[in-house]
């Protein structure tokens, strides 16, 4: 079995992400989720957080201390 690894690059938006993720999630529970935020409020970051902490261990959330931009972002997930 092939494992499917989805990078999620977020900026300024929890709602549109984690709609996503789990959409992603309800569909294929094996997959390897990482969401990348790209330097958002902290609201946002709570958001996601609180998201991370309640999925499996299959979702995984990196901040970065810079907007890195869209390619920068996806790399480093």
């Amino acid at each position: 079995m092939n494992e499917v690894g989805i990078i999620i690059l977020n900026y300024g938006s929890a709602k549109d992400t984690v709609s996503l993720a789990t959409s992603l999630r309800d569909h294929d529970d094996s997959l390897h989720l990482v969401i990348v935020d790209n330097f958002s409020s902290n609201s946002v970051l709570l958001e996601l957080r609180e998201f991370v902490s309640k999925v499996d261990q299959y979702t995984h959330l990196i901040e970065n201390s810079t907007n890195e931009g869209y390619g920068r972002g996806n790399n480093i997930g």
